[in-house]
């Protein structure tokens, strides 16, 4: 065990004939045997111990100014152990016994990575020392220092954040090095605004992450938590908001993926607006990166949608996870039981009740409803054949569900050549020579539910309450107004960065709301045509005592609430008491919790709930 403990020798019945007890190890090395005893060495797995053994190791240096932002200069003195040399270097790069060596204070008056190694003889040497001295005014947001050896990240032949020698001219310059799959050693900090100490600091490993936003000057990357760097987790309340999250495996810097100079918020904003469907999304929050002490800007940090993700959000072991790409490819698991549903489904049909019933037994319905109405709410066009993923435990056994991510080209970002189609005939498209963005493997498992009629009625009628809850004007635009209020005070440094337009980020920023705002009448007029439905009809539902209702398994977030449903589909609600109450009544004498309403024949119901006796 890396925390340290005891290894234990024993004969064939249990006895124990010897024992050696061994602290915390560094990062990187092993406790061994060797012809001096035993000590720290390099790990060398099933073969003998090579290299030196070490029967401690050197003391790192502690006692020096954190990691953070500072106004006035100080001088920084190291009291290094005796017969010990500290090593250090200047800007990132990892220091070695070549490095300068100590010998006095040094000023820090700007900028400045500092990292240092402590050797002494006959020990192991210590572990590295990372500060990062930002000489400016901290940012109103969680600000992530990412300290690398600046040959590993920005040479321009190796570094994995430059294109290389290698790259193709042609768009996406595949060949480049911020192609390879390549992880380097780096360290994270993050210090919290406000805060004179970090948040944590922390060995990663660090890669580029995405698809074509690799060619972005500002990249999106990916933070790699595993004992080869240093912890196996990070341990850490990174969103505030959610404070059951505690221990990540890796985390996302994400730069707006394709939405580079288009705006800030659009992937969050999608992921937002769901808040109480029970969707898997990743969570996020803003952050301003700089590496080696150079400012990078906004960047948002994020859960990373793979299957460690699971074991973060419900302590599920990651090896039970099947998880599933849009074309059902398999990013962790198996595909074999999602691919023998489609085929029981192909085979068999679900327009039968018992047939749905199977297939409802295999997979979630109400997240794959809230699911699909979210994609259609925002109108992503690079969606269903791309940006799709789902997935189920095995043990505890779960039924499929869905998974939201990369919700860039929603909110009509203007990037895709479809956005003439409503989502309706989008998303049931039976194009058999397309595989993107909407090819008829994309669309098949919507056609086949489609069939069922309990399923579409419920697709049809919850869809109006999501338009006067989480989709509706007043909802969006508060979550748009929340997110640039938070941003506000940093976009301007980071427009300047790197060179965005202002203008096109405002005009950008005003699309976003104008959807907002007319978004709930397009899709209830796109439904109605592809649908064949009646003209709308205004019910407001209201409870009286303690009691919800459900549309169609969809429970009301909030009543009274009016919602404009079609007029001659019939609509099925249900009355569910809370605990210690029982259900009365409807307004209208209507005794049966469960029951179908015709719009066009009511104008408001009340659910009346009483206390039990």
């Amino acid at each position: 065990s890396k925390k340290g403990g005891v290894i234990y020798l024993t004969n064939t019945d249990g006895n124990i004939l010897d024992s050696v007890a061994y602290s915390k190890l560094p990062t990187g090395k092993s406790w061994a045997l060797g012809a001096n005893g035993w000590g720290y060495a390099v790990p060398s797995p099933e073969g003998f111990n090579a290299g030196n053994i070490y029967a401690q190791a050197a003391d790192a240096v502690t006692n020096i100014p954190l990691s953070g932002f500072y106004a006035a200069p100080f001088t920084l003195t190291i009291a290094a152990d005796s017969g010990a040399t500290v090593h250090y270097e200047l800007g990132g790069k990892l220091p070695t016994e070549a490095s300068p060596i100590y010998t006095a204070p040094i000023a820090i008056s700007a900028t400045t990575v500092f990292r240092c190694i402590t050797y002494k003889d006959g020990e192991l040497p210590s572990s590295v020392t990372t500060r990062t001295y930002v000489f400016e005014t901290a940012p109103t947001l969680p600000a992530v220092f990412i300290t690398a050896d600046p040959g590993t990240l920005f040479d321009p032949d190796s570094g994995i954040y430059e294109e290389g020698p290698n790259a193709q001219t042609a768009a996406p310059h595949y060949g480049a090095n911020y192609w390879k799959d390549t992880t380097i050693a780096a360290v994270a900090t993050l210090i919290e605004p406000g805060a004179t100490s970090p948040g944590f600091e922390e060995n990663a490993g660090f890669e580029i992450f995405g698809n074509y936003s690799r060619m972005n000057p500002k990249k999106s990357v990916a933070l790699k938590f595993k004992e080869t760097y240093g912890e196996s987790h990070l341990k850490y309340k990174l969103f505030p908001e959610y404070p059951g999250l505690k221990k990540f495996k890796d985390v996302v810097l994400r730069s707006n993926g394709g939405n580079n100079g288009l705006d800030y918020i659009r992937d969050v904003l999608g992921d937002e607006i769901t808040k109480g469907l029970g969707l898997d999304y990743q969570k996020g929050r803003p952050a301003i990166v700089y590496y080696n002490g150079e400012y990078y800007g906004i960047h948002w940090i994020r859960e990373r949608s793979n299957d460690n993700y699971f074991e973060t959000e419900y302590g599920l072991d990651p090896n039970t996870i099947d998880l599933l790409k849009a074309d059902n490819s398999v990013s962790a698991g198996s595909a074999g039981d999602y691919n023998a549903m489609l085929e029981w489904m192909r085979t068999y049909g679900v327009e039968s009740d018992s047939n749905y019933a199977y297939i409802a037994s295999l997979m979630d319905i109400d997240n794959y409803i809230n699911y699909m109405q979210t994609e259609m709410y925002i109108e992503n066009r690079d969606w269903p054949a791309n940006n799709l993923k789902k997935w189920r435990s095995e043990n505890p056994a779960s039924k499929w569900k869905w998974f939201l991510y990369d919700l860039d080209f929603g909110f009509d970002n203007g990037q895709s050549a479809y956005s003439d189609i409503d989502m309706f005939s989008f998303a049931t498209a039976e194009n058999d020579t397309a595989t993107w963005p909407n090819g008829s493997a994309s669309t098949e498992l919507f056609r086949l539910l489609l069939k069922n009629a309990s399923f579409k009625a419920a697709f049809i009628n919850r869809y109006p309450v999501l338009l006067a809850t989480n989709f509706s004007t007043a909802n969006v635009t508060k979550v748009i107004d929340a997110l640039t209020s938070e941003l506000s005070p940093e976009i301007a440094r980071d427009q300047d960065r790197w060179n965005y337009s202002v203008t096109y980020m405002e005009s950008q920023e005003a699309t976003i709301r104008a959807f907002a705002q007319a978004r709930p009448a397009e899709l209830l007029s796109e439904m109605q045509t592809f649908f064949g439905l009646g003209s709308l009809k205004a019910v407001t539902l209201s409870t009286s005592g303690a009691g919800s209702i459900a549309v169609h398994g969809l429970t009301l977030s909030t009543t009274p609430l009016t919602v404009e449903f079609f007029q001659g589909f019939p609509v099925l609600l249900t009355a569910t008491p809370r605990e210690g109450a029982v259900f009365s009544s409807w307004s209208d004498g209507e005794t049966a919790a469960t029951r179908w309403v015709d719009p066009a024949k009511v104008d408001a119901l009340t659910a009346t709930f009483k206390v039990s006796e």
